[in-house]
């Protein structure tokens, strides 16, 4: 059984191809020349660390409005970051050239793509802040909800409060957690597709950014309505309709809310890699017989 698109391909960005010479031009040796954009992953890091090392309260309190926005800004970043790089080449006139390698104009535009990442190392670090946020995010909320359940027991009050409803809420944040989790997972995943697939319609720089930008954003539109249409609209009729309510009704409504909004990026993620590879494999026989012609 094939494995899930996003599950896959997530782990291959956390496995580059390191013994790429694109690779290992970009990343173990930097050129000399600067950078000419800010991307939203340095200024997070730099957000992070100097608020860390100045005033952590506000750091804790910015946390959650900075992971909610995550995932749009962030792939939005990999977009542009990543179909800038390739339309470089494009415009260099050495992707061609390039692609005639064993891995093909797949593993040449992978490579690329995962250079243009961990360049500065940045990929690795906004990983780690992403990760370690929500960790403490469920640690805090979770100690939060055992104080309550405590607070409600009869040892304080007269009359004890049931726990289902508390643990329903601090589930509920488990899925909000889960949920940015997966946009930052996904959103990284979907530009890089994105950032890949721009430059086989156009070579040029700008042209690019600017198709990599409005095509993200249109998809991220798209996900995000028929998520939340599905997830607050058609499941709680669902639910209303065959009569089910409380803790396990609520429960399982959540579990499922965050399944249908995965279900829907991977589907969309599926479709972008196929749509990927299908116009490289256009370009590589273009290419193909452009070489015949000219022999």
């Amino acid at each position: 059984m094939q494995r899930i698109a996003t599950f896959r391909l997530w782990a291959a960005l956390n496995h580059p191809p390191a013994t790429h010479p694109i690779f290992r031009r970009t990343v173990l040796l930097p050129g000399s020349t600067p950078r000419r954009f800010i991307s939203w992953a340095s200024v997070m890091i730099m957000v992070v660390v100097q608020l860390g090392e100045m005033i952590p309260t506000v750091l804790f309190l910015l946390m959650p409005l900075l992971l909610g926005f995550t995932g749009l800004l962030y792939g939005v970043d990999c977009a542009l970051r990543v179909s800038h790089a390739i339309a470089r080449e494009h415009e260099n006139n050495t992707y061609h050239l390039l692609a005639l390698a064993p891995a093909g104009p797949l593993g040449l535009s992978w490579a690329i793509c995962t250079s243009a990442l961990y360049r500065n190392r940045e990929f690795q670090q906004f990983r780690a802040i992403v990760r370690v946020s929500l960790i403490i995010g469920l640690i805090v909320s979770g100690f939060l909800a055992v104080m309550v359940m405590i607070g409600q027991s009869e040892v304080f009050v007269r009359f004890a409060q049931p726990a289902h409803p508390t643990i329903a809420h601090f589930l509920g944040i488990v899925g909000l957690c889960a949920v940015l989790y997966l946009e930052y997972v996904q959103s990284a995943i979907l530009g890089c597709i994105v950032g890949m697939i721009i430059p086989t319609y156009t070579g040029s720089r700008l042209d690019a950014s600017l198709f990599a930008f409005g095509v993200f954003l249109l998809l991220q539109v798209l996900v995000y309505l028929l998520a939340f249409f599905g997830a607050f609209v058609v499941l709680p009729s669902l639910y209303h309709s065959a009569g089910a309510t409380g803790f396990y009704a609520d429960i399982s409504l959540t579990a499922l809310r965050v399944g249908l909004f995965f279900a829907v990026r991977d589907a969309v993620i599926t479709l972008s890699w196929r749509l990927l590879i299908s116009r490289l494999n256009v370009m590589a026989a273009d290419q193909d017989l452009n070489l015949r012609m000219a022999v």
